[in-house]
């Protein structure tokens, strides 16, 4: 349909509540493929926007002049030119708890744009994710016109083709607090307009891996308990987000003692070299050095579930071959193909192999040659 609202319009509605809904496949040539909400106050609980689409801003959620609440949403597949999860134009916008996977705009703001278009929008967004997400130009979170919401405990990991963080013009003094940018391809982790009109303000906060870099303009590691540190984050192909037991982004391990991102402790690494647990023997895996596969052999006194994963130098899992797999007693070998867990071949290196029991886990290290 033409306008605003391919799903549901809201005009002028004070104190509209939507729970444990699920909007898909909506779409509108205009704004909010999912939802437009237009002056007034609405509150969202467990609302799911997938696969939504509108032809200028908002894929999943519009909202103009109103203060929308949102707690536990999840905004996935949704497409616009602007803001393919959610557009803010002169609006309050409170996220709490919220997902965006696999979003794409085709301009600015591949998970939330605050519009260039009306009053500044302020408000918060809290404790949310954004992996996935695919902007041909501006951020995955993208702030225009004076915007200044508070961005706090946010994982953005893994998005493409575009900046983590990004601030066009008036937009000043934005805190990104206690956040973890990371792995983010095609642009900086937090960015800002060249001209020197923007800013954003990390703070205790680890950027890192990003593929042009960490920041567009002045390197803030170091000020303010900002880090550049791998987060170690447990599953490298971000399907879960939590980090291994020696993480930087955790509160015991970073001097603001704050856990940055929005996951804890999920995955426990356990040294090279660390003696193998009762009857476990892990053998040296061959060839080593290898190119492009080795196999990695095992032998068990007795039946028992085996965890057997890959990891890079810095702790952090590569590939899992196997996940509590149950194996009778006797010699065993699984093989790696040297790629991670989507299929692309890594690159050269040390590797860890880890094997882990209920008794306990042990690993070794190999040598990947291209």
């Amino acid at each position: 349909m033409p306008g605003a609202g391919g799903g549901i319009g809201l005009y002028w509605a004070d104190s509209t509540i939507i729970r444990n809904c699920i909007l898909s496949n909506n779409s509108v040539n205009g704004y909010g493929g999912g939802i437009e909400a237009n002056n007034g106050l609405v509150t969202l609980e467990n609302v799911h926007f997938i696969g939504n689409h509108a032809g200028i801003s908002g894929g999943g959620l519009s909202a103009h002049g109103s203060t929308i609440v949102a707690t536990n949403c999840l905004f996935s597949g949704n497409d616009a030119r602007d803001g393919a999860g959610v557009s803010v134009r002169g609006s309050t916008l409170i996220l709490q708890d919220c997902t965006f996977i696999a979003n794409y705009a085709w301009r600015w703001g591949a998970a939330i744009y605050y519009d260039e278009i009306g009053d500044p929008s302020g408000g918060l967004v809290e404790n949310c994710d954004f992996r996935g997400n695919n902007s041909a130009w501006g951020a995955i979170i993208q702030l225009m016109n004076s915007a200044d919401p508070a961005l706090r405990s946010l994982t953005v990991v893994g998005n493409n083709h575009g900046d983590g963080i990004g601030a066009g013009c008036c937009t000043i003094g934005v805190v990104v607090e206690n956040c973890l940018v990371a792995f983010n391809q095609g642009g900086y982790g937090i960015a800002t307009d060249p001209s020197g009109q923007s800013w954003l303000w990390p703070v205790c906060s680890d950027i890192y891996g990003n593929e042009y870099g960490e920041y567009a303009n002045e390197d803030q590691t170091g000020v303010n308990g900002n880090i550049s540190a791998d987060p170690r984050l447990c599953d490298p192909s971000y399907e879960t987000l939590g980090v291994a037991d020696c993480s930087p982004c955790l509160p015991e391990n970073n001097d603001c003692g704050v856990l940055m991102g929005n996951h804890g402790e999920e995955c426990t690494l356990t040294a090279v070299g660390a003696p193998a647990p009762p009857g476990v023997a892990l053998e040296a895996n061959y060839p080593n050095p290898f190119n492009p596969g080795t196999t990695i052999p095992f032998r068990l006194e007795a039946p028992a579930a085996v965890t057997l994963g890959i990891h890079d130098v810095s702790g952090r899992l590569v590939r899992a071959l196997a996940a509590g797999v149950v194996f009778p007693a006797g010699h065993h070998e699984l093989r790696w193909d040297g790629r991670d867990g989507t299929g692309r071949p890594m690159p050269s290196g040390v590797y860890f192999y880890r094997l882990e029991t209920p008794a306990g886990a042990t690993a070794r290290p190999m040598l990947l040659v291209k």
